[in-house]
């Protein structure tokens, strides 16, 4: 079925409507995707940095997000991410509405379980604070839906649209190559439970399956290889999406503990998930095929791999994938000949209990952000989580002049960077000359800021690594200029006159 008129209306709607409710969210609570602010930065880096090309995005992060942020580059508001996040949200409400449409079935249950899906509180947090999150939801939803459809149609071309959808979340996180390597010993028996059996036919579409996603990691190694001299620089990295998995679920030990005990993995997967979202697990008994299932069960498969391999820092909020999927499984369990009114609706108190539950999973969350959108609902204001950071670009725009240069890390200084603005300002670790600066900052810099070392407990900073009491003692050759309880800004004292410091 092509895209008809009203699909578009439908979208349109949707996303003004979503941005318009994340702006509301910024205005009147400071809650804004802190995510969104990282991936800006580094489209600035790509498009406006010294000098500007795509590598800035950084070798050692999945690509895709980054890649759909370039038109951001112009951009320093913390508003300005909703564009694309709520773009992504309202890409995935649309798709389910509009299998809602052709799919006959009951009608009323339709609407209702979509209008449970929207009003969940994970599902809207992952649109308004996780955008790389939001888009990974997007092709995980057309990863399942093309499953059943070509378990229905066997159309070749389902099998080729879901393993597109899985090499591009390979390209959002790259813990999904695992579970691509997980469904390779399965995918001949999927596709032959669809299909005729013959050997050549169901390894093309095994090849077909799992083939994007080794292209995505191959072109990923290829890319490190030229640029940084390193097939795997995105793994030794010390930047490394690796390195600071390990370090933060180093502050959390229930996930430390499932690392290399597979019972404890599955034990922490089923049980966030189930806190999460319920409903999910009342869905899946609708499914009588193990092709769909599979598909279906594909999100707890996966963090169940890579909690046991100890690189996932699992959240409450990734759970937020499990929400579009239960619609998608729910449309077809209503057109099927299974379909049960009395199970349907039993499904739907369920989903509407999940609300509930979603809002709990994020109130007692260890992540900032979750914890915050969680007081949001309650229509309780939240400190704005760069508070600080917007000071300090403050300081740095009313003080500095095109010709001087700034000294940061943006390991943990990136939101600075991103609302200063001007990226050719600063000396960067993506730059090839960083470290010479770093060793001689007074032959460079005008200004140098430095974070509070406790900031960087869960990423590599080389500035507080190679000078560890820079925060309280400055450098021989600089005076304090500006200071916040977690950033200290230290100005060359060649330069004229002093800059009274800001009460902390």
């Amino acid at each position: 079925m092509g895209i008809k008129p009203r699909d578009i209306i439908v979208f349109l709607f949707i996303w003004i409507g979503l941005f318009f409710t994340g702006a509301y969210l910024y205005f009147n609570y400071n809650f804004y995707a802190q995510e969104g602010i990282f991936l800006m930065e580094k489209a600035q880096l790509a498009m406006r940095g010294n000098p500007p090309r795509l590598e800035n995005l950084g070798l050692i992060y999945p690509p895709l997000p980054y890649l759909f942020y370039l038109p951001l580059a112009v951009s320093s508001s913390p508003i300005a991410s909703l564009i694309i996040s709520t773009f992504w949200g309202a890409l995935v409400i649309a798709l389910c509405i509009r299998y809602l449409r052709w799919i006959p079935g009951n009608t009323l249950v339709k609407l209702l379980i979509t209008s449970l899906m929207i009003v969940n509180p994970v599902f809207l947090y992952v649109i308004f604070a996780q955008p790389s999150q939001t888009l990974y939801v997007l092709f995980f939803v057309v990863f399942v839906y093309s499953f059943f459809r070509f378990h229905e149609t066997r159309i070749p071309y389902y099998i080729v649209l879901s393993g597109v959808a899985l090499g591009a979340m390979s390209g959002i996180r790259y813990d999904t190559f695992f579970l691509t390597l997980a469904l390779i010993p399965f995918a001949p028996f999927l596709i032959s439970e669809t299909i005729e059996f013959n050997v050549v036919r169901i390894f093309a579409l095994t090849l077909m399956l799992v083939l994007p996603t080794f292209i995505v990691l191959g072109s990923w190694v290829y890319l490190n290889w030229i640029f940084a001299g390193e097939p795997f620089y995105f793994y030794f990295s010390p930047y490394s999406y690796f390195k600071q998995v390990s370090k933060e679920m180093a502050l959390r030990p229930e996930l430390a503990q499932g690392k290399g005990n597979l019972m404890w993995a599955i034990w922490i997967v089923l049980k966030m998930s189930f806190l999460t979202y319920p409903a999910y697990y009342f869905t899946l008994p609708t499914i009588r095929t193990i092709t769909i299932f599979v598909a279906a069960f594909a999100p707890i498969i996966l963090q169940i791999i890579v909690i046991f391999l100890g690189i996932s820092a699992l959240s409450y909020s990734w759970f937020g994938v499990l929400i579009p999927l239960s619609i998608i499984i729910m449309y077809y369990f209503i057109n099927s000949p299974l379909y049960r009114p009395v199970y349907a609706y039993v499904v739907i108190v369920i989903m509407a209990i999940s609300v509930y539950f979603g809002y709990q999973s994020l109130a007692n969350s260890v992540e900032l952000t979750e914890k915050n959108f969680a007081t949001v609902l309650k229509g309780e204001k939240v400190k704005d989580i760069f508070e600080e950071e917007l000071q300090v670009a403050k300081f740095l725009k009313e003080n500095t002049t095109e010709k001087d240069m700034i000294l940061i890390d943006d390991a943990v200084g990136y939101p600075i960077v991103c609302f200063f603005s001007s990226p050719k300002q600063f000396y960067l670790p993506y730059q090839y000359d960083y470290v010479r600066v770093l060793q001689q900052p007074q032959f460079a810099a005008t200004y140098i800021v430095v974070p509070r070392p406790e900031l960087t407990v869960t990423g590599f900073d080389q500035l507080t690594a190679m000078y560890p009491d820079a925060f309280e003692k400055g450098f021989d050759f600089t005076t304090l200029v500006y200071q916040t309880p977690n950033w200290r800004v230290y100005k060359s004292q060649t330069q004229q006159q002093q800059i009274p410091i800001e009460e902390q």
